[in-house]
């Protein structure tokens, strides 16, 4: 209400103070609903809720949510699917669209200049790809055997003056991915950018 001048109008220099505070409480939002999420999977108390729907109407979506991000730091958003994806896929939209937000909100971080890619492809008759590439600073290999570990941050130089987070986007991304039968890898140069692949199967199946 203060951004819009509620209660009067907002210098260029309150509006920037506004802008930091709304912008740490969204931060701090995610973190919680992250550690919720991480309790709930430890108890296995959510389970896919498997639908049928259209991998291009899911990808425009989810990418609207995070653009705004992206345009502030000037960088190139951009995303396809392959011609060669079905119409429709059935899995769980909502838990998918957690491993992406979390995959790219990590490229957007991490990437000061250049772009941020989202790519969706069919790896075979059983499989499906979602893969994020970006052109930002690069995870040392000495820090690629972690980077999935609940709570765990690089303390390398590379890492630090980005690092605003708990530690648990990238450990629920691989928690999901296997629950949902698939798996991810890392591919990363230092100064270079990184590529997250999550390959899946076509359709996950309803727990009883």
């Amino acid at each position: 209400m203060m951004q819009v001048g509620r209660y009067g109008a907002v210098t260029d220099t309150q509006k920037e103070t506004l802008e930091g505070i709304n912008y740490n409480a969204k931060e701090l939002l995610t973190f919680i609903n992250n550690l919720l999420d991480e309790a709930q999977y430890d108890t296995k108390k959510l389970r896919p809720v498997p639908v049928e729907f259209k991998p291009s109407d899911w990808l425009r979506e989810s990418i609207s949510a995070v653009k705004p991000l992206a345009e502030q730091k000037n960088l190139i958003l951009v995303y396809e699917v392959a011609d060669e994806m079905p119409p429709m896929l059935r899995h769980d939209p909502e838990w998918l669209r957690k491993i992406l937000n979390n995959l790219l909100s990590n490229a957007i971080k991490f990437t000061h200049k250049g772009h941020v890619a989202v790519i969706v492809t069919k790896v075979d008759e059983k499989q499906w790809m979602l893969a994020v590439e970006d052109s930002g600073q690069g995870i040392p290999t000495s820090d690629l055997a972690h980077i999935f570990e609940a709570f765990w941050q690089g303390d390398g130089s590379v890492t630090r003056d980005a690092n605003r987070g708990v530690g648990l986007g990238l450990s629920i991304v691989k928690r999901l991915t296997r629950i949902l039968g698939g798996e991810i890898v890392v591919e990363s140069v230092v100064g270079k950018g990184s590529t997250f692949k999550v390959t899946l199967p076509f359709e996950v199946k309803e727990k009883e």
